[in-house]
């Protein structure tokens, strides 16, 4: 017996969130693909955490996912588009890279990892998205963790090169290197994916240890600070 009332479009799986619709979702699979090809864990944990998605990509037949979700997935696309020619023998996790480190960058970072200055210091790095690379955007000297906090974008994400005095309990004194990536909630998923697919690459250039995150500039604390450090001895 034929329905009297006609759809005015076809039904599609997202309009059942929290229900396995048993209906495959293209840009699901697409975007499940894609992070099943990124061999290195670590990057790939980098984009679950821009996405915010793991449960969603791994259970892709509860098409369950927040619309963001699909907007990553075009990012990701994007992503694959603008890495497919970087591509080199041997060096699959280098692919994955999505923005090279500004040659000045790299001579600044150099220098900065040798200064002899004791005072707190920071470089404020950046994406820059017409040119695909990580350029300096700021550098600060005789710098507190909260006055830092406060050149931070609060929707943007960006890189940051601390030098920091650190007052060991025993009442050593160090001068470690810390790099922090701060990626607040709510940027946008194309951002997230370009600083996430491009942070491994600046850490290695840099050659830097410690390496933390923020998900709020908030957090960007001297006792959030300490305590991070206090697991290095």
């Amino acid at each position: 017996r034929p329905h009297t009332l006609q759809p005015t479009r076809l039904l599609r799986p997202w309009d059942f969130p929290g229900k396995s619709t048993g209906v495959g979702c293209h840009c699901l699979v697409r975007l499940s693909l894609l992070l099943l090809s990124i061999e290195n864990r670590t990057e790939r944990d980098d984009v679950y955490k821009a996405l915010g998605t793991k449960q969603a990509v791994i259970n892709g037949s509860h098409c369950s996912a927040s619309s963001d979700l699909f907007i990553s997935h075009t990012a990701l696309e994007q992503r694959e588009l603008s890495t497919s020619g970087a591509l080199t023998e041997g060096s699959q996790s280098d692919s994955l890279v999505v923005c090279e480190v500004d040659p000045e960058l790299k001579e600044k970072l150099r220098k900065f990892r040798f200064r002899k200055e004791t005072d707190n210091a920071a470089i404020i790095m950046k994406v820059d998205k017409d040119r695909q690379m990580v350029v300096l955007e700021e550098e600060f000297q005789n710098i507190s963790p909260e006055e830092l906090k406060m050149e931070l974008p609060e929707r943007q994400p960006r890189f940051v090169v601390y030098s920091y005095k650190y007052m060991h309990a025993d009442g050593r004194v160090s001068y470690p290197l810390c790099f922090i990536f701060s990626s607040p909630v709510g940027c946008k998923p194309e951002q997230q994916m370009m600083y996430a697919g491009s942070k491994n690459r600046l850490v290695q250039t840099a050659e830097l240890t410690k390496v933390f995150e923020i998900r709020t500039t908030d957090d960007l604390t001297e006792a959030w600070l300490k305590e991070k450090l206090s697991f290095f001895r």
